[in-house]
């Protein structure tokens, strides 16, 4: 049977970038990870400009995406909206209203977590660096709020059908004990020149040669958008 498009709701983003290209074998592995039963959480962590947002964003649009593995697809972007309370009530309210479930009170990361067990969902939480400790800081990678600490780490622990998909600028420390087992952790390389120069031309700079398009790209270290 065909599988049921999932109800979609992005708080923010959602738009699929016209000259996507490249990143076949990244979304390739996302895309085998998530028909894993037994992978909960994927966390995407490429050097920053690399195009982790649209990857995900491509990975999501895509026809062979989520939609055999999950009901809903909840997407939120903590460079818009960098409070985890504000995430957590609106993932919450909208299960409610849109699935018709209860969630049982009690604390945000917990509430979280039951709204995952009551329906299968896609979370897509986009730059989390904003809420992480940074290189400077002693514990680089943790998340800087117990709410996403206790529903991150609960959505790995615990037997659910759905799916979180997070990206960030550093590694998540928290999570870095379920790597391999409910987790699964992709570093999205840089772009290498002729691919930044693809990308470059796809973009509306076919007017350059090649070899300025790659030029281009090895001055801003393999972010040919930059």
């Amino acid at each position: 049977a065909t599988p049921v498009k999932p109800v979609a709701f992005w708080a923010h983003g959602g738009e699929r970038l016209p000259h996507f290209a490249r990143r076949a074998d990244e979304l390739e592995r996302i895309e085998r990870w998530a028909n894993d039963k037994e992978v909960r959480l994927i966390g995407v962590t490429p050097w920053g400009g690399a195009g982790k947002t649209s990857l995900v964003t491509e990975w999501i649009a895509r026809p062979e995406g989520p939609q055999a593995r999950v009901r809903g697809i909840f997407a939120w972007s903590f460079y818009e909206n960098a409070s985890e309370e504000q995430w957590a009530s609106a993932l919450v309210d909208w299960v409610e209203q849109t699935f018709d479930a209860v969630v049982r009170d009690g604390g945000l990361g917990d509430r979280v977590l039951d709204a995952a067990l009551q329906v299968p969902i896609l979370m897509f939480l986009d730059g989390l660096e904003v809420v992480q400790e940074g290189p400077a800081g002693s514990e680089f990678g943790r998340l800087l709020s117990g709410t996403l600490r206790t529903a991150l780490t609960q959505l790995c622990q615990v037997a659910h059908g759905g799916l979180v998909v997070l990206t960030s600028r550093f590694p998540f420390a928290d999570l870095e004990q379920f790597d391999g087992a409910a987790a699964r952790m992709l570093d999205v390389p840089r772009f290498t020149p002729d691919e930044g120069a693809d990308l470059l031309g796809r973009a509306g700079g076919e007017w350059l040669p090649h070899r300025h398009r790659r030029e281009l790209t090895l001055a801003v270290d393999g972010h040919a958008l930059a």
